[in-house]
């Protein structure tokens, strides 16, 4: 669950998608966001390489465990209370988040392989088109330099609106990628606000 300052709560249904899954490329594109939801042995942890990010570091460890796992179970059990906090990483405006953004791009680039091209487009997608746009909307980044970092990022992939995982997303993010496909960075500020 997500506890909210409110004492709200939002059930995560992270695992539904797992069902959908046929092959690891399948799950990798499908994997959680979140490391806090996964256990993982100690001795997969060593196989994969450790990113040194404070922001966005689980979005890249997670599809790295998930092509090395030999194994995944899971269990569509709530076993973890997520308390959202205002004040936390993860809400903060800041330019040095959208560095990492970018930082864990060019490290899933650099070791994902080219097993998973699909799979790591999508996740590309999550961090660039999503991640690091919202971030850079929300510290004010002019359009030039949205403009930019979208044609970077369509530099390495440039159909990537076909991807065919984008189906995962939930709605409020494919609106968004739609609008940034489009340059509609005032739809993109309306949004954040």
């Amino acid at each position: 669950f997500q506890v909210f300052p409110s004492g709200k709560k939002r059930r995560m249904n992270i695992t539904s998608v797992f069902d959908l899954v046929s092959d690891t490329q399948d799950r990798v594109a499908a994997s959680p966001d979140q490391l806090w939801c996964l256990f993982v042995s100690r001795v997969l942890l060593t196989k994969v390489p450790v990113v040194d990010l404070r922001h966005a570091e689980d979005m890249v460890m997670v599809p790295l465990l998930m092509i090395k796992a030999a194994r995944i179970a899971y269990l569509d059990d709530a076993l973890y209370n997520y308390r959202y906090r205002t004040s936390s990483a993860s809400t903060t405006i800041s330019l040095k988040v959208v560095v990492r953004f970018e930082d864990a791009f060019k490290f899933l680039m650099e070791n994902m392989g080219s097993d998973y091209r699909t799979a790591l487009e999508f996740l590309c997608i999550k961090l660039i088109i999503y991640g690091l746009l919202y971030n850079a909307v929300r510290c004010k980044w002019d359009n030039r330099k949205l403009k930019e970092k979208i044609s970077m990022f369509e530099r390495e992939f440039p159909l990537w609106f076909n991807n065919r995982y984008i189906g995962l997303l939930p709605l409020r993010k494919r609106i968004w990628i739609l609008f940034a496909k489009h340059r509609l960075f005032l739809c993109l500020r309306l949004y954040c606000n």
